[in-house]
Formats: structure tokens, C-alpha cells, sequence
């Protein structure tokens, strides 16, 4: 893949997230038991879905923070790297807006099925904010220069970049199937 702008990279990413920010914000004003029920058997309700993306900011926000204090200075570009990419391209919708490809979550991101819609909305976007200002603190930081821990095995580690860049494109996958 192409070297990004960094800045530009860092305000679209910024810009997803802020849409999902609204998107969920919305969602008190719903029925909280309307949220908990799944759609079908064996499918996740909107709670479990936000249950399912807390559990992995709960995460990869640390890991993000650890990352930032630990970059050099920025060079204005980013060149992700290839496993990075693998994990994006995973992650991304297809045309239609629907998961290119189906994925099992591993057990200990799998949510609960019995959660307060309240708590488990607040949490989420509190850690979205919280995103937001990571992306912030990095902005003047090299995405390229340290890496982060993935959450599926610890002895894998991303670029930084690509490490952003996956959260969001996995919390895309996951809000906007519950639109």
C-alpha cells in the first residue's frame, strides 16, 4: 500500500468515529429492552454488539496510549505495513455495506447476554472519546515508529497506524450492521 498523509489519515479516522459517536448517542433515547433483543437466534443485540467493541478498547486503547509515549516524531507520512493491511482489509465492508467475510470473535470478546443497555452505551462512548484524543496526542507522533500488541495473541504486534486504523474499521463493521 501507498504512504498516507498522516493529518488526513488521522481526520477521517477522527470522522468515523465521531459518526459512531452519534449513531450510538442516539440509541438512549431508544427502549433499553428493544436494544437487548437479538434479531434472530444466535445473532447479537445493538447492547451485545457495543458489549462485544467495549471489550476491545478496553484493550486497544492502552495499548494505543503505550504506543503514542513511545513513537518519535512525526514525518508527515505513514506507510502501513502488510499485516496491518491483512487485518483492515478483514475488517472492511463490502459495496453493499455487509462484512466481506464472516468472523467468529474469540472468547474473551464475546459478550455477555444479559448486560445493562445504560452502563454498556455509556461505557462505549466514553471510550470513544477517549479514541478521539489518543488520535489527537498522535497526531504529532511517526504511526510507523512503535508498535502495539494485537489482542488476539500477544506475540503479534501492528504499527500504530495500522493498529487505528483497524479499531476503526472493526467498530465500522460492527455499528453499522446495527443501523
Amino acid at each position: 500500500m501507498k504512504k498516507l498523509l498522516q493529518e488526513e489519515l488521522a481526520n477521517q479516522l477522527q470522522a468515523e468515529i465521531r459518526s459512531q459517536i452519534d449513531y450510538v448517542t442516539r440509541l438512549r433515547a431508544e427502549d433499553p429492552a428493544k436494544l437487548m433483543m437479538q434479531p434472530a437466534p444466535g445473532k447479537w443485540s445493538k447492547v451485545q454488539v457495543l458489549e462485544h467493541l467495549n471489550s476491545y478498547s478496553f484493550f486497544y486503547n492502552p495499548e494505543i496510549d503505550k504506543a503514542i509515549r513511545k513513537a518519535s516524531p512525526t514525518r508527515g507520512f505513514y506507510n502501513p505495513g502488510w499485516l496491518g493491511n491483512y487485518f483492515v482489509n478483514v475488517m472492511k465492508l463490502d459495496e453493499t455495506g455487509k462484512p466481506r467475510k464472516k468472523m467468529n470473535a474469540v472468547k474473551r470478546h464475546q459478550p455477555q447476554f444479559r448486560a445493562d443497555a445504560a452502563s454498556v452505551i455509556n461505557s462505549f462512548l466514553q471510550q470513544q472519546q477517549q479514541l478521539l484524543q489518543l488520535i489527537d496526542f498522535a497526531r504529532d507522533k511517526d504511526w510507523g515508529s512503535s508498535r502495539t500488541r494485537v489482542s488476539i495473541s500477544h506475540l503479534i504486534t501492528m504499527k500504530l497506524g495500522d493498529t487505528l486504523r483497524f479499531v476503526v474499521e472493526h467498530q465500522k463493521r460492527h455499528v453499522v450492521g446495527i443501523r
